[in-house]
């Protein structure tokens, strides 16, 4: 179980930050519970889990397996009642095919969990808790991520890690062009060493040093040639027009790390998500929609 509340908060940091949110923006929503105890120390419910991650657009099973991808299955769950039948049939069906009686499912529990917990869970009248959902598939001999994905439809998303950049990483280009340029980057802009920026800062310190975003993440490249400057709202709008059109929710300030997340997720190299010649074909497609 330690290893599961380790996994659920390093997904909860995944998909926050895909959404381009923050935990603080979570105290503010109705309905969404819970959230503060998992940061700190990855416990909750089924419930609420199921409820968290309806409001972050991500299939539950994916905080409830442990491998890095994110699976986008057949199969969805409009409510939690739905998911509770579906958990509660699938863990009856593999207990059966393994040929496990309660009474054997009880034995290994010891005294963790009784008959009547057993019979109210596999006839879907009450839920169990995760701690004991796990423990159920240890007994079991399956790993969760197989139980999950057997005899299911899916597809996968995000096997391809293309952009591991630190933020040690990111202020260092930063002091790097600015020796490369000659020109300082953005004062307004405050340099964090442990937080991202926002996109629109990110853009600001692009135009103060006169480098194009694309080139900003090329760390090979030490030389810079031919910059054009960029409008940056119009720069802006043309990213949410993309991130929106992958079925991303976009709200009025995007986080860089989003960014980096969402090129993840969709195997995306983040200097060709910043590529400049199709920002420029793109430029009366935006106006347009703005009008």
């Amino acid at each position: 179980m330690d290893k599961f509340r380790v996994n659920l908060k390093k997904k909860m940091d995944k998909y926050v930050k895909l959404n381009g949110i923050s935990y603080e923006y979570f105290n503010r929503v109705d309905g969404v519970k819970d959230v503060r105890g998992i940061k700190q120390v990855g416990s909750t419910r089924f419930k609420t889990l199921f409820e968290i991650s309806k409001f972050l657009n991500i299939d539950i099973r994916n905080f409830l397996m442990f491998d890095d991808y994110t699976y986008i299955f057949e199969n969805s769950f409009d409510a939690f009642e739905e998911f509770f039948v579906f958990l509660s049939n699938k863990v009856k069906k593999l207990r059966l095919s393994k040929k496990f009686s309660v009474k054997d499912i009880i034995d290994n529990f010891k005294t963790e969990i009784n008959i009547t917990t057993i019979h109210k869970f596999e006839s879907c009248k009450q839920c169990i808790s995760l701690d004991k959902f796990y423990k159920y598939l240890d007994v079991l001999e399956i790993d969760v991520d197989t139980f999950f994905l057997h005899d299911e439809k899916y597809k996968i998303t995000g096997n391809q890690i293309k952009n591991e950049i630190s933020i040690r990483d990111f202020n260092n280009r930063i002091y790097e062009l600015e020796n490369i340029t000659g020109n300082l980057a953005d004062m307004s802009v405050n340099i964090n060493p442990n937080v991202f920026p926002t996109l629109h800062g990110f853009l600001k310190i692009c135009k103060s040093l006169k480098v194009s975003p694309r080139d900003f993440f090329d760390f090979e490249k030490k030389q810079i040639y031919n910059y054009t400057e960029l409008n940056i709202i119009d720069y802006i709008e043309w990213i949410k027009i993309n991130l929106k059109g992958k079925n991303m929710d976009v709200g009025r300030y995007i986080r860089l790390d989003a960014v980096f997340y969402f090129c993840n997720e969709n195997n995306l190299d983040i200097k060709d998500f910043f590529d400049n010649t199709q920002f420029s074909g793109n430029l009366n497609q935006i106006s347009t929609k703005m009008l």
